[in-house]
């Protein structure tokens, strides 16, 4: 029986095995951490509105759809290569097509979430002075949006969100003040002063 070490770091292996190290371990660190700083996920959610190619691309271009693609790319050509035991090349083909079916598997959680959000055709209204969990970490005002989740009717709600301060980590509790133009909200971290976000607006 080949040892892990001859299964994983020998020949050809390396290439898909550190692809899929990188990606699993990147994927369960941001899956664990809110989904980290960067608008990618709330962008690859935004996009199920313009359909499931705008989705794939949008995705694909988001840290998440990188780690799902090496994640996909590292296991698929690994499995083909050792236990089916294809060539090199044959290999790297397996690899990228399981790498797409990660993608297309994580554009679909994506679009559920957005589903969350949009379904019930609940008015973001309601949501006005509720607290809510950031999933996405939130970017300092001006510089792009963040997302939040709360619970609406018993059912779990995620919006796109900005703040007028300072960047709001993930995981902390805020305070949703109002209903941006954009159907995003604007929200303040709980604690913060009342006026936080008038005093950063003037």
């Amino acid at each position: 029986m080949a040892t892990l070490q001859e299964l994983f770091f020998t020949g050809p292996a390396p290439w898909f095995t550190v692809p899929a190290l990188v990606g699993t371990g990147g994927y369960l660190v941001r899956l664990l951490f809110g989904g980290g700083d960067d608008d990618g996920a709330a962008d690859a959610a935004d996009a199920a509105d313009a359909g499931a190619m705008g989705d794939v691309t949008a995705t694909a271009l988001s840290v998440q759809g990188l780690l799902a693609f090496l994640m996909g790319f590292g296991w698929g050509g690994l499995a083909c290569l050792r236990a089916l035991e294809w060539s090199g090349p044959a290999s790297v083909g397996g690899g990228v097509g399981t790498g797409l079916i990660f993608i297309a598997m994580t554009v679909l959680v994506f679009r559920a979430a957005r589903g969350l959000q949009s379904s019930g055709n609940i008015s973001l209204s309601r949501l006005v002075g509720a607290e809510a969990e950031v999933y996405t970490a939130i970017p300092a005002a001006g510089k792009g949006l963040g997302r939040v989740r709360t619970v609406v009717d018993e059912r779990e709600r995620f919006v796109s969100a900005t703040t007028a301060g300072e960047a709001i980590a993930a995981r902390t509790r805020v305070t949703i003040e109002k209903v941006n133009g954009d159907n995003s909200v604007l929200v303040r971290a709980v604690g913060a002063p009342q006026g936080a976000s008038e005093q950063a607006n003037g």
